[in-house]
Order: C-alpha cells, then structure tokens, then sequence
C-alpha cells in the first residue's frame, strides 16, 4: 500500500484535515519536535491542517481495515 494520505488512519477525506499529533500549533521543531509540522494563528481564529489526499507523510499509519 502506498503511504498517501488517503491509505492513512490520521487522514479525513470530507475536510482534507490530518489530526495527526505531529501537526502542532505553536510547536517548537527545535526543542524535541524535529518530527513535527508547527503551524501558527496570529489572529486566534482557528488554523487546520489541509492536505491533499495524495500527500505523503513520515508519520503514516495505515487505516484498519473495518
């Protein structure tokens, strides 16, 4: 299987969101959250992570298979 978001657990294809928890408001990739993705909301409104269903991922869990 091919690790593409639409193949993982993490991946919400109605809202293109990833909850991965690797995705971090305001994280800090240089103090133990090399692995991370930090996104920032200067105006607290809100942000999501969007991604397209063919993106790939180091943090890629398979879907089970219900």
């Amino acid at each position: 299987m091919k690790k593409k978001c639409k193949n993982c657990k993490y991946y919400e294809k109605i809202t293109s969101e990833c909850w991965c928890n690797k995705f971090v408001e305001g994280g800090d990739v240089n103090e133990g959250g090399r692995d991370i993705i930090s996104y920032h909301d200067h105006d607290r409104y809100g942000a999501v992570i969007e991604v397209g269903e063919n993106f790939g991922c180091i943090h890629f869990k398979e879907k089970d298979k219900n």
